[in-house]
């Protein structure tokens, strides 16, 4: 017990004394990382402070810049070339507008203006006779030709409306060509008005109509994707209600494979914007913003920034604000390893993403003047500069090497330890078997040898047995003594095979034979089977024999006394398959790879309570591979065992 268990007492002092020291060590590195960790915070939000502060200052500075243009270009007596001379006015993303009492005017083309009215066909009495031939009498022909003379009108208000009609006509006479040459001619008026809207939009709505009727969808894509593009432009002066009228017109016109418009773009935002800037000078009076002359306003599903002198009005984009007003701060603070963010009041991003992280300073529109409230997040949250987590790697590193080191020492220490109890147990249950094993040929060797030697054997039939008896004992003794000696030379690397060309299945009938002859009565229940004309095999005959033994003793041992054993051998793809199967009580899974080592014997080895060293099947693992062979276990409980060798063939090693 003092050898068993003192070994064992070590181990758990050491493997606590270990625990005791990592867990120390891993404590230690923590707390320093940690401090690393709030100073590095502490300098992150210093420097996003600072950064912040910036902006606002950069921004206040550009707003207080671009309101003083206004107040000059507001002053000028022509507001909207004055803001033409201007470069830091000019693009697709801002819009000066001057707002009086002939409504809008935008130093860009809109989409649609908030001061257009729905037109009226004011001219509509010129064709009230050719319109009565038409409707009332029902006389078609001839009101075709009355329209006809009103298109050569030298008016072109007159020469519009009379096209616009011939077209409607000739659509009723089923004449498309000519309907479309109509369109044609209409379209080259340009803004001369035709029924109250401009003689070629008139043209391009009315074309687009008649190519649906007809049916013609590669035409009318076309025509409604141009159509579309010059709507967007501006091309025509339009209201609100006219503007997306005729773009939920085009959707109809468009086909499914044509690439989708996006749901608002940056000139519908300006034209939104230009809306709220007009009903805010209805009033005719200065409003009081909060946050000097600018506001943020929303614009559709955006937003836009509006400030207002008298009846001049200026509509900023986020993408005006981003190429004009932060440019420079966004590439200062990006090499910062952070991001700007600028929200309104209610909460929607007008510039930037709008996500926020653990590292991240708010500037609320009460702190920094401004129509929007301020965000700069970093973009690395843990806020580790280049310096400090190089120190925080070396660190971890350090401490973690130092862990891995105790790891690793415990880890062996563990595993001296286990393998040496491990060993210590194993040679105790050798020892304990071999001396099992040799008590009974030892003790029935000495028992015929005295009865022999005192001549208490009555007749000559009794003692020749009991030589037969001390014979085979002794050649049991003898293959006992022969097998540890094997096996310590098999260990040592130092056995020797004689290899010789064989053939396998007169070598297995052989061994069946021997094993007939020599195993007692577990001999009757051999079944032996051999496939005829098996190939050559190159083999130690007395070394294969010895592991074949092994396998049909042990099949012989753990099966029931009546159960069969089967000896069988079978060519295999140019190997020989030599299997012995037997009906025993099966070996579980987790036991199959480790039957095959030294000392090792299964559960149901101990179970039973068969005798054995664990040294056969080690045995014939060591002779297999010295023959280039291996040995594969099929096995379930409960099912029995197949234990196969297989060789390769003469020329196929």
């Amino acid at each position: 017990m003092r050898i068993r268990w003192a070994p064992r007492s070590l181990l758990t002092i050491a493997l606590a004394a270990i625990v005791v020291l990592v867990t120390a060590i891993g404590w230690l590195g923590w707390l320093l990382i940690d401090q690393d960790r709030a100073l590095e915070r502490q300098r992150l939000t210093e420097r996003l402070d600072s950064a912040a502060d910036l902006t606002v200052a950069e921004l206040s500075r550009q707003l207080k810049i671009t309101s003083d243009l206004i107040a000059s270009i507001a002053q000028a007596a022509d507001p909207l070339k004055a803001s033409a001379a201007s470069p830091s006015l000019q693009g697709d993303d801002v819009a000066v507008l001057v707002m009086d009492a002939n409504g809008v005017r935008s130093s860009r083309a809109l989409p649609f203006y908030p001061d257009q009215a729905d037109p009226i066909d004011s001219n509509g009495g010129r064709y009230g006779d050719a319109e009565a031939l038409e409707l009332a009498g029902r006389d078609l022909p001839g009101a075709f030709s009355a329209y006809e003379r009103l298109t050569a009108s030298p008016d072109p208000s007159t020469r519009a409306g009379g096209l616009v009609r011939l077209a409607r006509l000739a659509r009723r006479l089923d004449r498309p060509d000519a309907a479309l040459a109509a369109y044609g001619e209409l379209a080259k008026l340009g803004t001369i008005p035709a029924a109250g809207r401009p003689a070629d939009l008139v043209a391009t709505v009315e074309r687009c109509n008649l190519l649906m009727e007809r049916s013609r969808s590669d035409e009318l894509g076309v025509a409604a994707a141009d159509f579309e593009r010059a709507l967007r432009s501006g091309r025509w002066r339009l209201s609100r209600g006219e503007y997306y009228a005729y773009l939920d017109r085009i959707r109809s016109w468009s086909r499914p494979d044509q690439a989708a418009t996006p749901a608002v773009s940056p000139m519908e935002v300006l034209a939104e914007g230009a809306a709220v800037a007009w009903r805010d000078n209805q009033g005719g009076q200065p409003i009081d913003w909060p946050n000097g002359n600018w506001r943020v306003v929303p614009a559709g599903a955006s937003s836009v920034l509006i400030s207002r002198q008298d009846n001049v009005a200026i509509v900023v984009t986020p993408s005006f604000a981003e190429r004009t007003w932060l440019q420079d701060a966004t590439r200062s603070i990006a090499r910062q390893r952070a991001r700007i963010t600028l929200t309104t009041d209610a909460g929607q991003a007008w510039f930037g993403d709008g996500t926020r992280s653990a590292g991240s300073v708010q500037r609320s529109t009460a702190d920094t003047g401004l129509p929007f409230a301020l965000t700069v997040t970093s973009n690395d949250p843990t806020g580790d500069s280049t310096t400090l987590a190089r120190r925080r790697w070396l660190w971890a590193g350090m401490f973690g090497t130092i862990g891995l080191l105790l790891l690793a020492g415990g880890y062996i220490v563990a595993r001296g330890i286990s393998k040496e109890l491990e060993v210590a147990r194993l040679q105790s249950d050798f020892v304990a078997a071999v001396s099992h094993e040799f008590r009974t040929p030892v003790a029935a060797v000495r028992q015929l040898s005295e009865i022999l030697d005192e001549g208490r054997v009555p007749d000559e039939a009794r003692r020749s047995r009991y030589y037969g008896l001390l014979r085979r004992e002794s050649e049991r003794l003898q293959r006992l003594v022969e097998g540890l000696l094997d096996f310590r030379r098999m260990e040592a690397n130092a056995a020797e095979y004689r290899f010789e060309v064989l053939d396998p299945g007169l070598v297995v009938t052989e061994i069946a034979e021997e094993f007939i002859n020599g195993a007692g009565p577990a001999a009757g229940r051999l079944a032996t089977n051999v496939e005829p004309a098996l190939p050559s095999v190159r083999m130690d005959r007395e070394a294969i024999t010895r592991a074949l033994w092994n396998l049909l003793d042990n099949a012989a041992k753990y099966s029931a006394q009546d159960a069969p054993i089967s000896l069988e051998a079978s060519a295999d793809d140019g190997r020989v398959v030599i299997r012995v199967r037997d009906q025993g009580p099966g070996i579980p899974a987790a036991e199959q790879r480790q039957i095959f080592k030294k000392f090792v014997r299964g559960e149901s080895a101990r179970a039973s309570g068969a005798k054995g060293t664990g040294l056969g099947l080690a045995m014939v693992a060591h002779i297999v591979r010295a023959h280039h062979g291996d040995v594969r276990l099929e096995s379930r409980p409960g099912a029995g065992s197949t234990f196969s060798i297989v060789l390769p063939a003469e020329g196929r090693a």
